[in-house]
């Protein structure tokens, strides 16, 4: 075992020294550039965009649904979102943010779950696109809707091509 760890971390320092090379390969490369270009020259903190410049956070489902798009396939508890939203500086209420995961639920039922954990029995909600399949207590009405396709009725009175 300690053969194994020993020949690890030597592959480690290898992966180390290679990225370094990279890296100031890399910084050779820009300061060529600038000295080509010198208007490409600038303060790196001047390039940062002001937070303040993108407007107000999202709130809400729409900023539920931010987060839960961000990490599909994952299960998120009301206080995981809540702590989420809450670390990018968007407000958050446990209630709302609940409210807005169930909104989200019963908007699109096939992208978007409702659950109960394992482990805790509370609360879930995931974003999963790749289950499209609706859950078992879905009404196909409410999912699809009522009525003939649009596509459907444009067919109708349309003769088959001939054989």
């Amino acid at each position: 075992m300690f053969v194994r760890t020993w020949v690890a971390v030597a592959q480690a320092q290898e992966r180390a020294k290679e990225a370094v090379r990279l890296s100031e390969g890399g910084m050779e490369v820009i300061d060529g550039l600038v000295k080509m270009f010198p208007e490409l020259k600038t303060d790196p903190d001047a390039r940062l965009p002001d937070p303040q410049s993108f407007g107000d956070p999202p709130r809400g489902q729409d900023a539920v649904r931010q987060v839960m798009e961000g990490v599909p396939g994952r299960w998120w508890t009301v206080t995981g979102l809540v702590n989420e939203m809450e670390a990018r500086g968007w407000p958050a209420a446990p209630n709302a943010v609940r409210q807005a995961a169930d909104r989200l639920v019963n908007s699109d039922p096939t992208l978007y779950h409702r659950g109960t954990g394992e482990k805790t029995g509370s609360t879930t909600y995931s974003f999963r696109p790749f289950d499209r399949h609706p859950p078992v207590d879905v009404d196909m009405v409410t999912l699809l809707g009522s009525g003939p396709h649009p596509e459907d009725q444009e067919l109708q009175g349309v003769d088959e091509p001939p054989e």
